[in-house]
This record gives structure tokens, C-alpha cells and sequence, in this order.
């Protein structure tokens, strides 16, 4: 049985590790210095994220503390770490290199400009990152799951975006450490409130692809409604009190948002947060490709 990974957003949270992996993998790290002169320019619990000219001004590099990677922790470092070598796909952030330093383990990745949660706060709804944004997701999760990888924690913090001029967005998926390379239909009960989907369960399988799908519709319901209604109102109407339990609201809700005549394709919406598993899809790449001048209008 999985553990039970559901955890506020903005926290911390592990995963099953795959399993063929173990400290060999650590042990046989590279050693490398750290570049003599940087700017940290993010930092969370047990790691910070640095720039400097020695790596260029495209790249940035992940330093996790050895003193913070024990026992699980460790397996999810290496979890994220061999699902990112498998993965070669123009939006998803990119892992150049992979080495250990005195103090840290050190991941050097694509450089972004902001992560989608920073990036849309406090600013009102926008039809064309929205539509960016199906365009961009619809085309990275098809992809990973075309190679039997289920994100388990797609959310705004998770979707960085790249070329910030309003002509020419791009939005990447990143951080993999709770993902599974497995197949579809599992057990395990994780992600982030708001984004996990009803179905998930520690005691019934269900289809992680579909799961995957109705937190990408959570994503884009955060667009449109604005950061504090989704937590306000969304969340509130998702769950009971305590954030423990689904409350059967939250479907009125979504008709509540539906009535208020955002101008967005609602039927996306419909697919991918639509209560029956079965029935979630992902919006029609080909269509979306090939009537993009239209769409972004």
C-alpha cells in the first residue's frame, strides 16, 4: 500500500521511489564545486535554488542539503532524478547535470522566469495564458504518460514558465519527486489539496492518468477564478472543515463558476474536472495545433 502524500500547497511532500534504485546511485555522484560567486534567488526547507555567470544566464542549479536527504527524502531525490533523465521533451524544464558538492547535491536545470503561482498573483483572468497554458500542459502530460509516468502533483507551483514576452509564452512542467513510473491504475492518496482528484484513494485503485488530468482542470480553474476564490471558495465547497474529506459541493460550485460567463471554452473544463474518471480527456492537441492564431484571440 502507498502512503498516504496529501499535504497543503506549498509544503513539502514524498513519494515511492523507484524501486531499482538505492545509495548506490548516490554514493556514484559525481564531486564538483560549487561556482565561487552566485545569487540565490529562491529557497525552501531543505534547499535553495542559485544563479551565476559561471553556468550561463539560462540555467540554474538546484542545491539540496545532504544534512536534509535521509532515509525517504533520499529516495525521492533519486526518483526525480532518473524520471528527469528519461525525459526529453521541449516543455518540460530540463536537467543538464547532476553532481554533489561538500555540503549538497546539486541539480543544474533549465532556467525559467517565474513558476505560474507567483506569476499569476494578483492578476486578473486572462483568456490568452489560459489558452497557453492548455496548448503547453496538454501536450507535456500526454507526453509523460505516453511513457507510463504519472506526475501525481501538477499545480501552478509546478508550471514554470519560459520566454516571458506576451507573444510567446511557454509554460513547462517541472518537479517529479512524488511521480511514478508504473502502470495506470494504483493506489496512493497524494498531491496537493485542491488538485487531487475524488477518486483517489490508499484502498481502491484508480487510474492515475485520469487523476493527473483533474489536477491540470484544477490549474486552469485557479486561472480563471483568481488565487483567493480558489481557496475561498473552491477549497472550502472541496472539502469538509478539516481538509480531510471530499464534500459533495464542490460540483455545485463549478456550476456556480460555469454561470458566471468567463470567456473560455468551458467544455475543457467539463472534460477534465468531470466527476466520472472515464469521461476526463485531455483537449484535442491536433485541433488546438492546428487552429492556434484563432485560439489565442
Amino acid at each position: 500500500m502507498e502512503d498516504t502524500i496529501l499535504v497543503p500547497r506549498g509544503e513539502s511532500c514524498g513519494g515511492p521511489a523507484l524501486k531499482l534504485f538505492n545509495d548506490n546511485f548516490i554514493k556514484s555522484m559525481k564531486f564538483k564545486n560549487l561556482p565561487k560567486k552566485y545569487e540565490l534567488i529562491g529557497k525552501g526547507s531543505y534547499s535553495r535554488i542559485i544563479i551565476s555567470e559561471e553556468i550561463g544566464n539560462d540555467k540554474v542549479i538546484k542545491c539540496i542539503r545532504k544534512s536534509s536527504v535521509q532515509s525517504n527524502n533520499r529516495k525521492y531525490l533519486i526518483n526525480e532524478i532518473k524520471i528527469m533523465k528519461q525525459i526529453n521533451n521541449d516543455l518540460i524544464v530540463k536537467m543538464f547535470d547532476l553532481f554533489q558538492s561538500e555540503d549538497s547535491f546539486n541539480i543544474l536545470l533549465e532556467r525559467g522566469r517565474l513558476d505560474l503561482f507567483v506569476f499569476s498573483k494578483n492578476k486578473p483572468y486572462s483568456k490568452k495564458i489560459c489558452n497557453y497554458i492548455v496548448r503547453d500542459l496538454s501536450i507535456s502530460i500526454e507526453y509523460i504518460h505516453s511513457m507510463s509516468i504519472y506526475h501525481r502533483d501538477i499545480k501552478s507551483e509546478n508550471i514554470i514558465i519560459f520566454n516571458e514576452n506576451e507573444e510567446n509564452y511557454q509554460f513547462k512542467l517541472s518537479d517529479f519527486g512524488i511521480s511514478v513510473v508504473d502502470n495506470d491504475y494504483g493506489i496512493g492518496n497524494c498531491g496537493s489539496i485542491g488538485f487531487n482528484s475524488p477518486e483517489m484513494s490508499n484502498k481502491i485503485q484508480f487510474s492515475r492518468k485520469k487523476a493527473d488530468y483533474w489536477a491540470f482542470g484544477a490549474v486552469l480553474l485557479e486561472q480563471l477564478i483568481g488565487q483567493d476564490r480558489f481557496v475561498n471558495e473552491w477549497l472550502m465547497l472541496y472539502y469538509d472543515r478539516k481538509h480531510t474529506k471530499l464534500s459533495n459541493l464542490y460540483d455545485n460550485a463549478l456550476k456556480i463558476f460555469k454561470k458566471e460567463g468567463f470567456d473560455f471554452d468551458w467544455s475543457i473544463l467539463d472534460n477534465l474536472l468531470n466527476i466520472d474518471p472515464i469521461q476526463r480527456h485531455l483537449p484535442n492537441n491536433t485541433k488546438i495545433i492546428n487552429n492556434f492564431t484563432n485560439f489565442l484571440i
